[in-house]
């Protein structure tokens, strides 16, 4: 098991023989960073599942570069509600818009 740490949320990887588990996709200007650092754990991984823990954008920012990296994004039916709508984090000032279908869990 790998960590890669990130400000806001981290990202495992985890290696079995037939592929990877990757649990995050960080934020989205991390994303492809994250993509080389796992090609170098393992480059030949035929199945690559990337789990959305939940739906908050430092984890999931990266989601559209790991799905056109070829990889399955699997989540909660929540995690996915969330991530196609329009949320307004007044608190923090900003807001965020809803991810593209093909970003989000099935």
């Amino acid at each position: 098991m790998h960590l890669i740490a990130n400000g806001g949320g981290n990202t495992v990887v985890s290696q079995a023989a037939d592929g990877l588990l990757v649990i995050d996709s960080g934020m989205v200007f991390r994303a492809r960073d994250y993509l080389t650092e796992i090609d170098k754990l393992a480059p030949d991984a035929k199945r690559k599942v990337l789990f959305n823990s939940h739906w908050h954008m430092d984890h999931t920012g990266g989601n559209a570069d790991f799905t056109a990296a070829v990889m399955f994004i699997a989540g909660s039916e929540n995690c996915r509600r969330r991530m196609g709508e329009r949320i307004t984090m007044e608190d923090m000032g900003f807001t965020i818009d809803p991810s593209p279908e093909a970003a989000r869990p099935p």
